[in-house]
């Protein structure tokens, strides 16, 4: 008895729903990110799949290092508001929450863009390789995710932020079976992977913004 109710709260329902909906487009994506990279890795061979690796792995870091996490505060806080009902508040929370997600991510590119000649220099890069690191700290701007992360799951809506998952991973296999065919070398991945990931993001702010609207948040 004791069992049935535990199983049947609304909450806890909820929670093993938004779980299972994550991890479904958690282990789809892999699946596909996967198929993706062993082809790069397979095409480009062990010199230039390293290269292209060290180049995404640094812009990764620095990302990580210097990127706040506002979503987490931005659901504690969020939360509060809509409980309250006070949607202006929630308003400035949101927008100050772009903001900072802005600023962090100029701050990340520009950073990642200046130390790429110093640590490309320190790990043994050539010039080639330097510039594509710079090109692809440019996509460190687009990397405007805690926000809208924030506001869709604070309307629960965890098969959207499932579904940006599983397209970016299909763009992503899309774009590199198109470097295979038309023999793009390291150059040509190194931009689809930049490109999957900057239409990813946009892709995430895309839902945001809507579920917004629909919600009427923003007129």
């Amino acid at each position: 008895m004791a069992m049935k109710q535990w199983l049947q709260n609304s909450l806890l329902c909820k929670l093993f729903k938004n779980t299972g909906i994550l991890l479904s487009g958690n282990f789809t994506s892999s699946v596909i990110s996967l198929i993706s990279f062993t082809i790069s890795a397979k095409v480009l061979g062990v010199e230039q799949f390293g290269f292209l690796v060290l180049i995404t792995t640094y812009v990764l870091i620095v990302d990580k290092l210097f990127n706040f996490q506002s979503w987490q505060a931005l659901i504690k806080f969020g939360t509060e508001t809509l409980e309250k009902n006070r949607k202006d508040d929630f308003k400035s929370l949101i927008k100050f929450g772009f903001i900072l997600d802005v600023g962090t991510s100029v701050f990340g590119a520009l950073l990642a863009t200046g130390c790429s000649w110093i640590i490309g220099e320190w790990i043994g890069f050539k010039e080639e390789h330097r510039v594509m690191a710079v090109a692809y700290s440019v996509t460190i701007l687009f990397n405007i995710y805690g926000t809208p992360i924030a506001i869709l799951r604070l309307f629960d809506q965890f098969r959207k932020t499932a579904t940006q998952q599983v397209y970016t991973s299909i763009f992503k296999l899309i774009g590199v079976s198109i470097a295979v065919i038309f023999e793009l070398g390291l150059w040509g991945f190194l931009l689809i992977w930049a490109l999957t990931n900057i239409l990813g993001n946009i892709l995430l702010i895309y839902f945001s913004f809507k579920e917004l609207l629909n919600r009427k948040i923003f007129n």
